[in-house]
């Protein structure tokens, strides 16, 4: 069975579809508790992974992938049937960060937002509104898969006996370290945020004395998709700006022009041109808090004084549990696992090239924040034995048996949910 292919996808559905030019068609080619999947879902994703192949597939390998696919998607929406029964609950924050960093990473892959949007053939907004939806049921499924999969260990024999079966098709060891960290945001300072109000109600204030809004927002609003279009965001719907941003709009009177509201990107000038029910068109002038020296100063120093703590005789666990702004590893301690030093990022290299284990990094800075490293074990290249690398091997071992008994869950799962693909084979000639 195919290795969860879809998993990496990000721009799903529709929005892969614009991009290629497909044509949707509304033909439904499985049902999954009154879920309905399309053909042109299914074409999207085909479309995608070859694209990332660089053979040419014979129409028997493209046909199988096809296959493949649906048979993915309808485990997706099985799990997702699953996280809907034990009322699995994603807050919009979360959906709204997890779209937002994705949509950050996308515009670094392609190089700005208006190659993304000349990529996917839309709007960053119509993008947002599209893919809030699927990021949301990605991030119930993903809950439920981790919940299984906590359930299954393995034991020691087990672990034994995996090596014992492939230690001969085991790779050899590169040099690697496995290190915690302590991370720490770069948050705007007090200063900033104060600088930045100054100018949002200096800007306000030179519209409302009658200065054109659109001149205003060319010269000087922060949002590079629309300062070149005089501020103009256009028609939206209700949920594909920020909540605080709608807060507003959706109060005010065609024509309208706002006091500065403040949201999780800056300052925001409004003006409503409309509203038709739920449809808003409007334009902004936005103001960033910028990110200073200063931020990254303060950082540093505060990492530099838990690093003294630390060197003083207190847990560097405990410390990232309590400080460390890493969501995902501050519960373990700051533990990020096993890492190749070739495949590192070069920052983190550089911070921690030299240590030995038990010591730990000066403060740096990366594109992720401010941090400090632990190296809790390194280890030279070499040929990989129960006696040096026991925990990489029990993962492997522990990986192999999730696989295994989650694909079993899964077919239990299908069992227990409507399916219906007789739709696919009336499909074919």
């Amino acid at each position: 069975m195919m290795r969860w292919i879809l998993l990496g996808v990000f721009l799903l559905g529709a929005a892969v579809c614009a991009s290629w030019g497909i044509e949707l068609v509304d033909k439904v080619v499985a049902v999954v508790d009154d879920d309905p999947i399309l053909a042109s879902e299914v074409e999207a994703y085909a479309q995608f992974v070859m694209q990332q192949d660089p053979r040419k597939l014979s129409s028997q390998e493209e046909e199988q992938l096809r296959g493949q696919i649906l048979q993915e998607l309808i485990d997706r929406r099985v799990l997702l049937a699953e996280a809907r029964k034990d009322s699995i609950v994603v807050q919009d924050r979360e959906v709204d960060q997890e779209l937002q960093n994705r949509l950050d990473q996308e515009i670094q892959n392609v190089g700005s937002e208006q190659k993304l949007e000349e990529t996917y053939g839309r709007p960053l907004r119509q993008l947002k509104r599209d893919l809030r939806e699927r990021i949301r049921e990605g991030m119930m499924i993903d809950q439920v898969k981790w919940r299984k999969q906590q359930e299954i260990t393995v034991t020691r024999g087990e672990v034994e006996a995996f090596w014992k079966e492939y230690q001969d098709s085991l790779p050899e060891m590169p040099e690697a370290v496995k290190v915690r960290h302590i991370l720490r945001n770069l948050r705007p300072s007090q200063d900033a945020r104060e600088a930045a109000l100054k100018k949002a109600w200096e800007l306000y204030n030179e519209v409302k004395s009658g200065k054109d809004f659109e001149e205003v927002a060319k010269e000087s609003s922060d949002d590079p998709g629309t300062a070149s279009k005089g501020g103009d965001l256009g028609e939206t719907n209700r949920g594909d700006l920020v909540p605080a941003y709608e807060e507003v709009a959706f109060q005010m009177k065609d024509g309208e022009i706002s006091e500065p509201v403040e949201s999780s990107f800056g300052f925001h000038i409004i003006r409503l041109d409309w509203r038709h029910g739920e449809k808003i068109h409007t334009h902004q002038i936005l103001v960033r808090l910028k990110s200073q020296e200063t931020e990254e100063h303060d950082a540093e120093a505060f990492l530099d004084s838990l690093r003294t703590r630390i060197l003083a005789g207190e847990s560097f666990a405990d410390l990232a549990k309590q400080y460390s702004d890493d969501k995902e590893s501050a519960p373990s301690g700051g533990y990020l696992g096993w890492y190749e030093m070739a495949k590192m990022p070069s920052d983190f290299r550089q911070a921690i090239g030299g240590l030995k284990a038990g010591e730990i990094s000066k403060p740096f800075v990366s594109e992720f924040g401010a941090h400090i490293i632990q190296v809790m074990d390194h280890q030279e290249k070499h040929k990989m034995s129960l006696a040096k690398d026991w925990d990489r091997i029990e993962q492997a071992a522990k990986n192999q048996k999730r696989d295994k008994e989650f694909l079993g869950w899964i077919a239990q799962l299908r069992q227990q949910v409507y399916i219906d693909t007789t739709m696919v084979a009336e499909s074919k000639p």
